[in-house]
C-alpha cells in the first residue's frame, strides 16, 4: 500500500470530528458509484444529507449482501485506501459464505458498513427501492428517505434514535402507523 492511501485512509478517521459531510466521506461514496455497490445511507449521515443535523458525525452505509456486491464493496473500499487484508476483511466478508455469514464493518470512529442493522423495520432491498438520491457536491448519494429514517429511529428505541424521531417529528415526518 502507498502512503498517500495510508495518509487519506487516517484523514478518514478525522472528519467524524466535524460532524458533516467531509470530502473523504464523498470519496468513499463516488468509489461506492464508481464500483456500482448497492447501498443506502442510513441513520445520522442521511439526517444530515436532508438537512437535520446530526452529532454523531459518522455515516452508516447499509450494502445489499449478494456476493457480487460484496466483491464490488471489497474493491470500492481498498480503491478507497482502507486496509482491509490488515484488518482480516476479504471479499467475502459482507456476503454469506464458507466464512460465515455476513459482516459488518466498523472503520474507525466514522462510520460503518452494514450488511444487517438490529432493529431495521425494513429489509435491504426494500430500503433501496425507496431510496431518494441526494446530490452533495456534485456526488450521488443513495439515502434511506426521511420516512424510513423516521422508522428506523423509532425501531431501535435507543435514547439518541428517540432524540432524533423528536427532531423528524418537528420537520413533520412521523413514523409510518404499520410496525
Amino acid at each position: 500500500m502507498d502512503v498517500s492511501r495510508i495518509l487519506k485512509y487516517a484523514s478518514f478517521f478525522l472528519f467524524s470530528i466535524a460532524g458533516t459531510w467531509q470530502s473523504d466521506q464523498l470519496d468513499l461514496i463516488r468509489s461506492f458509484n464508481k464500483n456500482d455497490v448497492k447501498y443506502v445511507v442510513i441513520g445520522g449521515g442521511a439526517l444530515e444529507l436532508f438537512g437535520i443535523r446530526d452529532s454523531s458525525g459518522d455515516i452508516d452505509v447499509y450494502i445489499e449482501t449478494s456476493p457480487e456486491n460484496s466483491f464490488k464493496t471489497y474493491k470500492a473500499l481498498a480503491e478507497f485506501g482502507v486496509p482491509l487484508r490488515s484488518m482480516g476483511v476479504t471479499p467475502h466478508t459482507f456476503c454469506e459464505s464458507e466464512e460465515g455469514p455476513p459482516q459488518n464493518l466498523r472503520i474507525g470512529s466514522f462510520g460503518e458498513i452494514l450488511t444487517h442493522v438490529t432493529g431495521m423495520p425494513m429489509d435491504f432491498q426494500t430500503a433501496f427501492a425507496n431510496k431518494s438520491v441526494i446530490e452533495l457536491k456534485g456526488v450521488k448519494i443513495n439515502a434511506l428517505t426521511p420516512q424510513g429514517i423516521a422508522d428506523m429511529k423509532r425501531s431501535t428505541q435507543r435514547s439518541k434514535d428517540l432524540e432524533d424521531l423528536k427532531l423528524l417529528k418537528t420537520k413533520g415526518i412521523k413514523p409510518s402507523k404499520v410496525k
